[in-house]
């Protein structure tokens, strides 16, 4: 059983980062709870490391200026823009954030981080697999974006 979940936890993602990598780096309580800062925390590391990735591996190196660097420094706190910007896969801080049941105090259960993160998993498993615009757009660019008829 231990075996059953350790391979789903190693294998359901939010974007680059597994829920495995999200548990070992989420700092918790003996009594395994934790607070929306270490949930942050976390969230923020895994998705600066998804940002650095696509960087590096990027073969233009032009409008990454454009792009929001995401640091330890970007806010923690309540800020909505900040959480904003804050993505991991096609999932910003705030929509994780908001799936998780914080107490009073901000504290949760690992077991409700956990039940958030399968849930945003499958926010970004949708996300990246329905047809959008803004794809539809990007695929255009790339294909030259051109038009054989005028608007």
């Amino acid at each position: 059983e231990e075996r059953d979940l350790e391979y789903k936890h190693r294998h359901t993602f939010i974007g680059t980062a597994s829920l495995d990598d999200f548990l070992e780096i989420l700092e918790m309580t003996k009594d395994h709870k934790t607070d929306k800062s270490k949930v942050t925390k976390a969230f923020k590391m895994l998705a600066a490391n998804e940002q650095a990735q696509a960087r590096q591996t990027s073969p233009r190196p032009e409008g990454w200026e454009l792009v929001t660097t995401i640091t330890p420094k970007l806010s923690d706190g309540p800020d909505y823009l900040s959480q904003a910007y804050v993505k991991l896969g096609a999932v910003t801080l705030r929509q994780f954030l908001e799936l998780i049941a914080f107490d009073q105090h901000d504290v949760a259960l690992a077991t409700a981080v956990v039940e958030a993160f399968i849930a945003a998993s499958f926010l970004d498993k949708n996300a990246s697999s329905h047809a959008s615009k803004a794809r539809m757009f990007r695929r255009w660019m790339i294909r030259g974006g051109t038009s054989d008829s005028e608007v």
